[in-house]
């Protein structure tokens, strides 16, 4: 096991770090190395097509609590499990304890014990002293716990995160793994799947689907490769019946919304309709209820991985969305150095306040790692 420490953040700023609606005008003249259809920061950012959200008028993030671990590791979708714990994969280092080379794996899946302010990593299956190895290779992008299992999207090969999209599931609190028997591809034009999480063990679920969200490429890309922001970016959402969620066919994609506004579905993905899209570009998102607030809480980084931050919130995971925040280049968010790393950004599930105000943001922006700090939602009247 490893115990986590602080550090001090490399950057200049004193008690609060106040978030507003307001873009920040800031352009960078940098364009992430791996990412080519990526305009030039200079050119000038599309205007989106939402509304302003009436609940959430911004963030705050306090610096002062700002915590780094697992330095090399990336990614860390995570989920609420009935055991108490949380649970979050990572990518291509040693995770908790580890380095970018210490304990290196594809990729791992850890245990996170305790509070925001206490908290301990356990690297469960891979990585640094790992309590059991791991038996695949791929990258973890959206796990979630439901009824005790333990369900994660795998991209893969390796660090190719386009080419496929399987299931994994575990049984044993992330111990061992099996993957489902069929698998989505890059010639259904999406990758990076993530599931909606809801609360401990699923359980603030309005409903009795799960949810996935994943990103649409296309057109379909010639040779395989890993992902980047696509333009325009486009999220397309998928559900399944929570008692079948390995059976391929018990799967329905959103298709629009009806004449009344009620959501449609369909088995064809030829006829999918996307639930969001950002014209500046989208990499991965991040997905979850919050049910104090009775709201779908989207996040991700707009355009590039030059600090950017998007917050935007529903009443249904197909919409319609409203715009709680959206953020270019935060200085706590900016890679320091080459190569600029993948930026997501997630709400850590156990940590939230009682009346839904308050969280951990868990993010890999800029320095490649595990990284918390705590913030409060700017709430007006919904």
């Amino acid at each position: 096991p490893a115990s986590g420490h602080s550090r001090q953040s490399n950057i200049s700023i004193s008690g609060i770090f106040s978030i507003s609606l307001y873009w920040l005008s800031c352009c960078i003249g940098l364009v992430a190395a791996n990412e080519k259809n990526i305009p030039d920061a200079s050119l000038p950012w599309s205007e989106l097509q939402y509304q302003k959200s009436s609940l959430i008028n911004g963030v705050e993030l306090d610096e002062s609590t700002r915590r780094t671990e697992a330095r090399g590791s990336d990614i860390w979708p995570i989920t609420w499990a009935e055991d108490g714990h949380q649970y979050t994969s990572f990518g291509d280092g040693g995770g908790f304890g580890g380095s970018n080379s210490e304990g290196r794996v594809s990729m791992g899946v850890s245990r996170v014990e305790g509070g925001p302010d206490n908290y301990r990593g356990y690297n469960v299956w891979g990585g640094k002293d790992a309590e059991n190895p791991v038996q695949f290779k791929g990258k973890g992008t959206g796990i979630l716990c439901v009824d005790g299992i333990l369900y994660m999207w795998v991209a893969g090969p390796g660090s190719h995160t386009v080419p496929r999209t399987r299931i994994a599931y575990s049984q044993d609190h992330a111990k061992t793994w099996e993957l489902a028997d069929w698998e989505l591809t890059m010639q259904d034009r999406l990758f990076a799947g993530v599931f909606v999480n809801a609360g401990k063990d699923y359980a603030d679920a309005p409903d009795d689907y799960v949810y996935s969200c994943f990103t649409r490429v296309e057109p379909p890309p010639e040779e395989e490769r890993n992902w980047i922001h696509e333009k325009p970016g486009r999220v397309d959402l998928a559900r399944v019946p929570r008692k079948r969620i390995l059976q391929r066919s018990a799967w329905e994609w959103f298709a629009g919304t009806g004449s009344q506004g009620r959501a449609q579905w369909t088995e064809n993905l030829d006829k999918r309709v996307a639930t969001f899209e950002d014209p500046n570009g989208i990499k991965v998102v991040s997905l979850c209820y919050q049910p104090q607030l009775g709201r779908y809480l989207l996040l991700y980084n707009p355009r590039d991985s030059l600090g950017n931050f998007a917050l935007f919130e529903a009443r249904h995971p197909w919409g319609p969305w409203y715009q709680g925040t959206y953020l270019k280049s935060i200085p706590m968010f900016m890679p320091p150095e080459e190569p600029w790393r993948v930026s997501i950004y997630h709400f850590a599930p156990a940590w939230w306040s009682e009346d839904g105000s308050e969280f951990t943001l868990i993010f890999n922006t800029g320095d490649d790692a595990w990284n918390t700090i705590r913030g409060r939602l700017i709430l007006g009247r919904p």
